[in-house]
């Protein structure tokens, strides 16, 4: 018997059972388009996101801050009444430490210039950017005014794409500032010829104790704005209103309570009063939104109004503290490369700091997805499986049902062998056309959930996704029906054997 006359009666067989091989099929369709769609939706989502943050310098970016609680002392001398547990009382104890008026909130893990430069020297590091952010009033001339100032990095990765006239910072330390354009121009320097004309200038940097600048509060609630002057006048104005609180027609409790509110504070000779001069050596813009989303602190750059160099803003910002040891909230730290992110992340731990990277968080996306592509993927092989006993209970019928037609193809020579290899044919049939048909079905599926999904990923990392969250590469297009031939082809086995043993003589005598 020829190799194709074994395909033509398994066909033929497979046709006069239409309605039972559709059933069989549509077990095989399912699995097979649940197998598909997982594979091409965990691939093309991984795909887009390392396309989407891959080039990103952002993922290499590893934001990290120090860590904060109350001081031990507080706790220890907080006093609980009554008698509690030592479990409780060690509780209350803490949350008492945590409420006391003037609380100080100190870092346990401190961020200090000492480590910044350790941080610094870690393998793969390229650079390290603190955190110094600080409102201050500046002057030059008669102009005054005031506004966020902020540390920048030198080199070609800080904030060179920026000036718009002179040039960035030489060195971490040298003594110049970076002015905002905006002022310039504010301060009657309209035409760019005369924007350059301001390089050289010298801007006044001042800060003053909590009393004299407690003015600046009213910039927010009046909508206004006043001088450094006009500043220091409200503020001395307003330490006045505990003696003014008598003349005022308003209850006895609320005149103790503007008096307790507005009387000044006893004098600290630690208090500092801050004046220094900077030279202006460039003139910086604002980023664009593009800018911004490959720049630390992306929605403080609006609002900056100078910038210094990193050991110059932290000599400065020390001089204020007015404290021992001065130390920084946050910085960003950047590694070299998107394959040394984590090893940069694991040694930064090891110094007591809290780390945040964009790699931490794409991790525990890309395993949450191999989650539920595995999950999917288990629905796919039960679905499979299904359908590969129902293969197996269907054939086992059909060589019951065609015991007869079996022994006649014997008694004209079919070997045991031939007989078999009809039954395996049938099988392997059946899972290639459905394993194909669970192809196309899952691609069909894929056109209406692509939107969908793009949708979640955009929602989750707050970016448009401009990649298909479906990819059908030619390996798994191929590899699918494949995969279902084998399974159903193993499922035939059984039957196809006990079809092929069957004695001619009592099969011919079969009804």
């Amino acid at each position: 018997m020829r190799k194709i006359d074994l395909v033509g009666l398994a066909l033929t067989a497979l046709m006069q059972r239409r309605t039972r091989t559709a059933l069989t099929l549509l077990g095989i369709v399912v699995g097979a388009c649940l197998l598909v769609t997982s594979l091409a939706a965990f691939r093309g989502v991984h795909i887009a996101i390392e396309n989407q943050f891959m080039g990103s310098e952002r993922l290499q970016r590893i934001h990290v801050s120090a860590k904060y609680g109350d001081r031990q002392e507080a706790v220890d001398e907080a006093v609980v009444e009554g008698s509690v547990s030592d479990e409780r009382r060690n509780r209350l104890k803490k949350e008492i430490a945590r409420r006391l008026p003037g609380r100080q909130w100190v870092p346990t893990s401190p961020i200090t210039p000492k480590l910044l430069t350790q941080m610094a020297e870690i393998e793969h590091v390229e650079y390290v950017w603190p955190e110094l952010e600080r409102y201050w009033q500046f002057n030059w001339d008669e102009h005054d005014a005031h506004g966020r100032t902020m540390a920048a990095i030198t080199g070609s990765q800080g904030v060179e794409h920026l000036i718009v006239a002179g040039r960035s910072f030489n060195a971490d330390d040298e003594k110049a500032v970076l002015i905002h354009e905006y002022f310039v121009y504010d301060w009657g320097f309209r035409d760019d010829s005369q924007a350059e004309e301001f390089l050289g200038e010298k801007i006044r940097v001042e800060n003053y104790t909590q009393r004299r600048h407690v003015g600046s509060f009213f910039d927010h609630y009046s909508g206004s704005e006043f001088s450094v002057t006009e500043k220091t006048l409200l503020a001395s104005l307003l330490v006045q209103l505990p003696e003014l609180a008598d003349r005022l027609e308003v209850p006895d409790e609320s005149k103790a309570l503007l008096k307790r509110a507005f009387t000044a504070a006893p004098e600290d000779d630690e208090q500092i009063e801050i004046s220094e001069e900077y030279e202006v050596v460039g003139i910086f813009r604002s980023p664009t939104e593009d800018e911004r989303k490959n720049m630390p602190w992306e929605w403080k750059w609006d609002s900056t109004a100078l910038l210094f160099p990193v050991k110059t803003s932290i000599h400065l910002n020390s001089k204020l503290s007015g404290q021992e040891q001065f130390w920084i909230d946050s910085a960003v730290v950047k590694a070299d490369a998107n394959e040394t992110v984590r090893d940069v992340v694991d040694a930064l731990e090891a110094t007591g700091v809290k780390t945040h990277s964009m790699v931490e968080f794409l991790e525990h996306v890309l395993k949450n997805l191999a989650l539920i592509m595995w999950g999917m993927t288990g629905f796919a092989g039960a679905a499979l499986l299904v359908a590969a006993i129902g293969i197996t209970n269907t054939m086992v019928m059909a060589v019951l049902e065609r015991t007869r037609e079996i022994g006649i193809m014997k008694a004209v020579g079919a070997s045991e062998g031939q007989i078999m290899s009809i039954f395996l044919i049938e099988g392997m049939l059946l899972g290639l056309v459905g394993g194909s048909l669970g192809v196309l079905s899952g691609w069909g599926i894929s056109l209406g959930m692509d939107s969908w999904v793009r949708s979640i990923l955009e929602g989750e990392f707050h970016e448009p996704m401009t990649e298909p969250m479906f990819v059908f590469p030619a390996w798994l297009a191929l590899s699918v029906p494949i995969f279902c031939g084998i399974v159903t082809t193993a499922a035939a086995f059984y039957p196809a054997r006990r079809a092929a043993r069957i004695d001619p003589v009592q099969a011919l005598r079969h009804d």
